[in-house]
């Protein structure tokens, strides 16, 4: 009996998901890629966004504060989940027009280990949340932007899925 020094490598899922048409409330949204029940590891994760600040928010709130990467949804919203990386991007949406629009690599924030699965609204563990944030001046604003959308991809190391 040997033992093998070979790699093996895991076959890989791509998830695309999509939102449009919907609307920011407050100051923070978190959007979730639904992983393979069989997943291993989550390895790219990629995001396309699409904003209209709505009318009524001054000029100088019309910004996205950061994308971030978490573990769970907190409580309140002034809290930090446990596992938090983010991206700080203070872009500014065109002033004309409202609108903003940004593709990022979110690789470098992930926890290849948090690709957790949950069933609809179950609070599963090892999650892999995007966090959308705007300035904090938007908090307690019903109607803050409209998501034209929200796109992601990611890659997962699955299990068995061929």
């Amino acid at each position: 009996m040997s033992i093998s020094t070979k790699v093996h490598w895991y076959p890989h899922t791509l998830r695309s998901v999509a939102m449009a048409g919907n609307n920011l409330c407050q100051d923070k949204a978190f959007f979730y890629v639904v992983p393979p029940r069989e997943a291993l590891t989550i390895e790219n994760l990629y995001l396309h966004l699409k904003l209209t600040f709505d009318a009524a928010v001054p000029i100088g709130d019309r910004k996205l504060q950061y994308i971030g990467i978490c573990d769970e949804i907190p409580l309140l919203i002034t809290q930090d989940p446990n596992y938090f990386r983010k991206l700080d991007l203070n872009m500014a949406a065109d002033p004309v027009t409202r609108k903003l629009e940004l593709r990022l690599n979110l690789t470098s924030l992930l926890n290849k280990e948090n690709a957790g699965w949950r069933d609809r609204f179950e609070e599963g563990t090892d999650l892999t949340y995007i966090i959308i944030k705007t300035v904090d001046n938007t908090r307690g604003i019903s109607n803050v932007a409209t998501i034209d959308l929200c796109k992601a991809d990611a890659l997962y190391t699955t299990q068995g899925i061929r």
